[in-house]
């Protein structure tokens, strides 16, 4: 029996929160779909080998008790999930540690994860890293992909 999408996302969110990168690669597909504003390597992947990609750009300096995740809410609805939370970074140098609110929309089937999508103000995020405050900016794709129809 697969593991159901609620225990899948319960799982990815410990171990993200624990910053364990091949933890949470194992829960994802063979073949996936990752979508993340901050990925370094192209928005979209394909791959397992891929998402491992995804996971080092998107933990690239997790220090635990530093930097992590922190869900707040997890909404199910069959195959998908919304995980909103916060991630946590620990910046260098000045040693400044930075928050930011995520959204996370998961698919799951057959225990594995398929796709995530990464809904994260990363131009606030930058400008606060490179010390500049601007005020948080959602895109209309990102508003519109949580707005129930």
């Amino acid at each position: 029996m697969n593991a159901s999408t609620r225990e899948v996302v319960a799982a990815y969110v410990h171990r993200m929160a624990q910053g364990d990168q091949p933890g949470v690669r194992e829960l994802f597909a063979e073949h996936d779909e990752c979508d993340s504003p901050a990925a370094a390597a192209g928005p979209w992947h394909a791959s397992r080998s891929l998402a491992a990609d995804f996971l080092r750009t998107r933990l690239p300096g997790h220090e635990l008790g530093r930097s992590g995740f922190e869900a707040e809410r997890t909404l199910v609805d069959g195959e998908s999930a919304v995980v909103v939370g916060r991630f946590t970074h620990a910046v260098r140098p000045g040693d400044r540690t930075l928050s930011t609110p995520v959204a996370m929309w998961l698919t799951v089937s057959e225990g594995l994860i398929r796709s995530l999508h990464l809904y994260e103000d990363t131009s606030s995020l930058v400008a606060r890293i490179n010390g500049k405050r601007l005020l948080p900016t959602f895109t209309a794709p990102a508003v519109a992909a949580l707005t129930p129809a």
